[in-house]
């Protein structure tokens, strides 16, 4: 009778020790054990003693197996096949929830026909939009973009620009998006390469630009017959490359296997921040030549004035993110988080106050950057890194806000079709120049003719600062006492052009950087992937 009781109690045990253990290991610590015993049978005798690292032992190796099935379809109840389908369900149940929340605090923006509704139905529909676009093989951006136009053209989005507060809303959700992708750019540059290319970047940030605006400048000239000042003026809202398309395409084609030692994706990245601040410098001086505004030589040395405060800014505010959250503190990461986030979004936001606008995506970049890599000195590893991965998470959330919005800026109906060719004309005839300046910059580098290639691809974009700095000209006419109609035309044409610029350019080269990636770029080998793993 006390061998049964005994016996009883040991298979008690024996049990609660294979709970605690299936508890406490994943699956992958499961299938390693099952490899390990895949042809063990062992029985331990009664009385032994059992604990979690040997209790995967007292079964065999199709227990454990069975084990692992049970396991795998309770974390994928639905099915793996329908994953996407699940995420979206899950997205809507979250947006209801909070909707039903803003619903209890402020009725009446949240009902059919309201701003605040208007606007979580453009961010919700982006998502699920750009979802269906990679289903079908399209980058999810160009889902985003097409949503917010085919809404404000067809009446379902309101105008911004005729929505009292909301327009400040909007502009603010714009700039927090585009502030959590300019940090995701600084903490995914690579120190070592960026030393090793510093003058490529510097290259491709100010030739390509510069030339760019200048051909644009002679087409105006010759297609348009324009004044050169406002040719110039365009040319910089052209000059451009949309860190919002570029950044995240790459980033993806990185956890992919592509581009392995991050040597195209640091010249890609750090360029076009750089390449976004000599544009933005650009348009604000013949900005300023055109309407008159403050001493011409004041304007002339703005745009390097304005590059460096913003790497002053941003290097200190990095070395203070990276020191002040003392490495041992238990929430060292929200803090880490909240300097660089907040931070960041201070900057971008501060910038135009002071009259800097190009300051402040500089220093958020910058700031990012020197913050990653004082944390590597302070322990961290590269592919261990917490505040890059909740950036990464915000991304996702963001994204459909940042470039839906960006879509709905975009109104055809200041699209004239007489102007449309000639004004693809000119955005072509800019296009070739940049890519005539890039490659001739990159023939001196070391870089490969299929990385040239695909570098030229990834130059295409544009988006972001085309439509902030688009209809600037416009609204600046249009809210004058006395309006020129000559210069209105100018305004007009400009908005157009860099309407159609987003138009043409961010889907041909987001679907471009998503292509020709794969087939331009090395690949890290399975075998050198876990060779170097183990």
């Amino acid at each position: 009778m006390a061998n049964i009781t005994a016996q009883g109690e040991d298979t008690n045990h024996r049990k609660d020790a294979e709970v605690e253990y299936f508890s406490q290991n994943s699956t992958a610590q499961l299938q390693e054990s099952l490899l390990d015993n895949k042809s063990k049978v062992e029985v331990t005798p009664a009385g032994s003693n059992f604990s979690p690292n040997n209790a995967c032992k007292l079964r065999s190796a199709s227990y454990i197996e069975k084990r692992l099935r049970r396991r795998e379809k309770l974390s994928q109840p639905f099915g793996a096949e329908n994953a996407i389908w699940i995420r979206l369900l899950s997205s809507f149940l979250c947006l209801f929830v909070v909707w039903g929340i803003l619903f209890s605090l402020m009725r009446q923006e949240v009902v059919p026909g309201g701003r605040l509704l208007t606007l979580i139905a453009l961010f919700a529909s982006a998502y699920v939009v750009g979802d269906l676009f990679k289903l079908i093989g399209l980058p999810s951006l160009l889902g985003m973009l097409v949503t917010g136009i085919v809404m404000r053209n067809t009446g379902l989005y309101f105008d911004p620009k005729e929505s009292g507060v909301y327009s400040n809303v909007v502009s603010t959700a714009r700039q927090i998006a585009l502030t959590c992708i300019l940090i995701t750019a600084g903490l995914e540059l690579d120190p070592k390469s960026l030393r090793k290319l510093s003058i490529i970047v510097l290259e491709l940030s100010f030739i390509p630009c510069i030339i760019e605006a200048i051909g644009v400048a002679v087409f105006c000239k010759l297609i348009l017959d324009f004044p050169w000042m406002w040719g110039m003026l365009i040319g910089f809202v052209m000059g451009a490359v949309s860190p919002a398309i570029v950044v995240p395409s790459l980033l993806k084609l990185q956890k992919k296997g592509y581009d392995s030692d991050n040597k195209i994706s640091t010249i890609v990245i750090a360029a076009a921040s750089f390449d976004d601040i000599v544009a933005i410098s650009g348009y604000g001086i013949f900005f300023g030549m055109i309407f008159n505004e403050g001493n011409i030589w004041l304007k002339i040395f703005h745009g390097p004035i304005e590059v460096l405060i913003g790497l002053l800014v941003g290097v200190l505010w990095g070395i203070l993110a990276a020191w002040l959250p003392h490495p041992m503190d238990k929430h060292v990461v929200a803090k880490r988080v909240f300097m660089i986030g907040g931070g960041g979004l201070f900057l971008v936001l501060a910038s135009p106050l002071i009259g800097y606008d190009g300051m402040g995506p500089l220093a958020c970049i910058v700031s990012a950057f020197v913050a990653c890599i004082s944390w590597k000195w302070q322990g961290w590893s590269p592919s261990y890194n917490p505040v890059r991965d909740i950036f990464d998470s915000l991304w996702i959330l963001l994204q459909p806000a940042l470039f839906g919005l960006i879509g709905a800026e975009i109104d055809l109906l200041v699209l004239r079709v007489d102007d449309v060719t000639n004004s693809l004309l000119v955005i072509g005839g800019g296009l070739v120049a940049r890519t005539i300046a890039c490659s001739a910059v990159l023939m001196t580098a070391d870089v490969t003719y299929k990385e040239l290639l695909f570098i030229n691809v990834s130059w295409l974009p544009k988006a972001t600062v085309q439509a902030a700095l688009g209809s600037l000209a416009l609204d600046r006419v249009k809210y004058a006492e006395q309006p020129d109609l000559l210069t209105l035309h100018y305004a007009e044409v400009t908005l157009m052009i860099a309407v159609l610029s987003i138009l043409v350019t961010a889907p041909i080269g987001a679907i471009g950087i998503n292509v020709f990636g794969r087939i331009l770029l090395e690949k890290d080998k399975p075998s050198a992937v876990t060779s170097s793993s183990a």
